[in-house]
């Protein structure tokens, strides 16, 4: 028999092998991009905290809204634990 690229016989690589080969490879790396992804959103999200807490927990909904713009209209620092304490969860 003859052999292939890799020094292989043919038909050692089945079709349901390539594809659970490809597939696993798509896989590994959606989940490196999803932990970079994570990463960057997760300090864009404190940069945000920071600069306008209530601004932060928009996506949270509107009683997370509502507390830390009270907090923020209490002073700055409560507004921003407060939207912190909010994104963490």
């Amino acid at each position: 028999m003859g052999h292939g690229a890799w020094g292989m016989e043919r038909g050692a690589w089945s079709v349901e092998k390539c594809d659970r080969y490809l597939l696993n490879l798509y896989i590994s790396k959606s989940k490196i991009d999803n932990r970079k992804s994570q990463i960057s959103m997760g300090c864009f999200r404190v940069i945000i905290c920071i600069i306008c807490p209530p601004l932060a927990v928009i996506d949270k909904g509107c009683g997370s809204v509502l507390i830390v713009f009270l907090l923020t209209l209490c002073g700055w620092v409560p507004g921003v634990i407060g939207a912190l304490i909010i994104n963490k969860k």
